[in-house]
This record gives structure tokens, C-alpha cells and sequence, in this order.
């Protein structure tokens, strides 16, 4: 039975190089199908360690983050107070103002009764003019008492806050950054390798198939 032209296309290798061609495409995907289960086995190492070291950032982080809470609590207690006081202190020193406008005004009149001579009414504007000025003197005061309250809650607070140290979750970070960067690049290296194993199997399958065909026509007496 005669060859069509596509089967001796097909089949122009010998069957002693096509077996050649396959032992050769098996060898190189055994090698391969080796070098993928040992890069998996890095990436694997690589990918705990990236896990531990993440584990470890996030440790740190959550130390942080515990602190500033604690942080926190204290300075929104100085905050309330802040928001309590100032509004206050604004009023006290609004009505101090006030008085000293006030304390201002009755020494003046009473200096122009002194000089016309009027000096009962005079008197009388100048021990008013003291009780403005006794007044604006009382709403300093409370004023200064309200300023002190704050200052010492802020200072308490700074006292309070716990330090939130940043160093060891900065060098973790660091740290889980390099395993990143290692277990990708790793990752990159066997995806490589594992591409080649799988060209090299199509390779060696079709090989395989060509050996095959070659020994049925050769069963056959057609080559």
C-alpha cells in the first residue's frame, strides 16, 4: 500500500531517529519535571517564610495600635475638656472686657467731676469704677484657673500616653519586605522552570505519537 504525500511528509524521520528524538525529549522533560518539584519546594520555604515574617509585622503593628488606643483615651479625655473649658473661658473673658470697658469709663467720668469740681458724684464713679475693675480681676482669675485646668489635663495626658515604640515593627517590615521580594522572585523562577517542563512534554508526547505512527506503518510493510 502506497504512502500518501502527507504521510511521507509526515514520516520522513526514521524510526531509529524518531526514537532518538523521543529519548531525548523525555530526558530533558525528566530533568525538568525535577527542577519544577525543587523550585516548588523552594517557593514553598520561601512563601512560609514571607508568612512568618508577616505574622511578625503584624504582631508589632497590633502592639501599635493597642498603645495608641491607650494613647488615644487620654487625649480624647484632654479633648473633652478642651471643648468644655474654651467656650467658657471665651464667655469669661468677653464679660471681662466688659468691666474693663466699664472700669475705664468710670474713671473717666469721674475725672471730669473732680475737675468741675463734683466731687460726691466723682466718689461715686470711682469706687464703681473700683468694683469693675474687682470684677474683671474675678473673671481673670477664673479665666486662669480654666487655662491651668487644660494645661495640666495636656500635661497629663503626655504623661499618661504611653510610647509608641515604631523601631522593631520598622525593622519587621523590613524584614517581611526582603522575604516579598525573595518568594517572588522565586515564584517568577518556577513558573519558568514549570513552563519548560510542560513545552518539553508536548515535545517528548508528540515524539511519542510520531514513534508510534512510525511503528504501525513499519508493522504495517509500509515503509
Amino acid at each position: 500500500m502506497n504512502l500518501t504525500n502527507m504521510e511521507l511528509d509526515t514520516f520522513m524521520v526514521s524510526l531509529g531517529n524518531a526514537r532518538k528524538i523521543e529519548k531525548k525529549w523525555l530526558k530533558l522533560y525528566k530533568e525538568a519535571k525535577d527542577q519544577t518539584k525543587n523550585a516548588f519546594m523552594i517557593v514553598q520555604e520561601a512563601y512560609d517564610e514571607r508568612q512568618r515574617a508577616y505574622e511578625a509585622m503584624q504582631e508589632e503593628l497590633a502592639t501599635i495600635k493597642r498603645l495608641e488606643a491607650r494613647s488615644n483615651k487620654y487625649w480624647d479625655d484632654y479633648r473633652a475638656l478642651i471643648s468644655f473649658n474654651d467656650p467658657k473661658i471665651k464667655l469669661l473673658l468677653k464679660q471681662a472686657d466688659e468691666e474693663h470697658q466699664e472700669m475705664k469709663r468710670c474713671f473717666r467720668l469721674a475725672d471730669q467731676l473732680r475737675e468741675k469740681g463734683v466731687l460726691d458724684e466723682a466718689s461715686i464713679y470711682m469706687l464703681e469704677a473700683y468694683d469693675h475693675d474687682d470684677a474683671r480681676n474675678k473673671l481673670n482669675a477664673e479665666v486662669k484657673i480654666l487655662i491651668d485646668e487644660n494645661r495640666a489635663a495636656k500635661e497629663e495626658a503626655q504623661r499618661m500616653s504611653p510610647k509608641v515604640p515604631k523601631d522593631d515593627y520598622l525593622g519587621k517590615k523590613e524584614v517581611f519586605e526582603k522575604k516579598e521580594k525573595d518568594f517572588k522572585e522565586k515564584l517568577g523562577r518556577f513558573r519558568e522552570i514549570r513552563a519548560k517542563r510542560d513545552y518539553y512534554q508536548k515535545k517528548m508526547d508528540s515524539a511519542r505519537i510520531d514513534c508510534a505512527r512510525l511503528k504501525m506503518l513499519k508493522k504495517e510493510g509500509r515503509m
